[in-house]
């Protein structure tokens, strides 16, 4: 199996799975936020962003494969930051 064929093989899979690992994660992260005393609307806002958090990281994955998307959630990261820290966000 050369390498060509195993990432698409992975993105098949990744295709078939992540809408149930997705939701899944945000399921998880609502009973978590629910256990540690929130309320349902906490909880489901922190869940939802949870859920598009999987999503995002999956799509940047398939547009940019693994060295893009770890770059660009980096790159995300620190610029997300400095916005903050300015008073932006």
């Amino acid at each position: 199996m050369d390498e060509d064929e195993r990432e698409r093989t992975h993105l098949d899979w990744l295709a078939r799975n992540m809408p149930l690992i997705a939701s899944a994660m945000g399921g998880a992260t609502y009973v978590a936020i629910r256990l540690a005393g929130h309320g349902n609307g906490k909880a489901v806002l922190v869940g939802a962003i949870m859920f598009g958090f999987v999503i995002s990281i999956w799509k940047l994955r398939v547009w940019f494969g693994v060295r893009g998307a770890i770059t660009a959630m980096g790159s995300l990261a620190v610029l997300l930051w400095a916005l903050q820290k300015n008073g932006w966000l």
